[in-house]
């Protein structure tokens, strides 16, 4: 909790960090919530038929969350396997994982990497990965057969 007996300010802005006697906002102050977040540092990778590729996914939690994630690709073409990663509350498996996946045939197309609370499949997933500071949700998954 914040402490109740300080002076705070609140600077508010539009995208462009203008504001006049004409501009209108609109400001909710409330408590911060437990919050998780998931991060991949690239919108694309590429790998060759039949050989794990690996997705290294950054886990950000806020303000006290702590639950165990299932961390998932969904939408997954046609060919194409990955197993389901648990991240536990704490330690270095809270802030990171690495996925793997594997395609059984050649693949081009756009996968969903979510996170759900453990043990609970189904619903609304909590976050969904986006890539790097572009927020671009989902990934772009590349397998190319293997050169003899």
């Amino acid at each position: 909790q914040p402490p109740a007996d300080v002076d705070y300010q609140l600077v508010v802005g539009d995208s462009r960090d203008q504001g006049s006697p004409w501009h209108a906002f609109r400001v909710a102050i409330e408590p911060p919530r437990p919050a998780v977040s998931l991060t991949i540092a690239t919108d694309a990778v590429t790998g060759t038929v039949g050989k794990p590729i690996a997705v290294e996914v950054a886990i950000e939690r806020r303000h006290g969350f702590t639950e165990r994630l299932t961390i998932a690709p969904e939408g997954l073409p046609a060919g194409v396997a990955a197993a389901a990663v648990v991240s536990p509350g704490e330690g270095d498996a809270a802030k990171k994982v690495m996925l793997e996946v594997v395609c059984h045939e050649p693949v081009s197309g756009p996968v969903r990497i979510v996170a759900r609370r453990d043990g609970r499949p189904g619903g609304e997933p909590l976050a969904s990965a986006a890539c790097g500071t572009e927020r671009v949700v989902g990934l772009w998954l590349t397998a190319v057969p293997a050169v003899p």
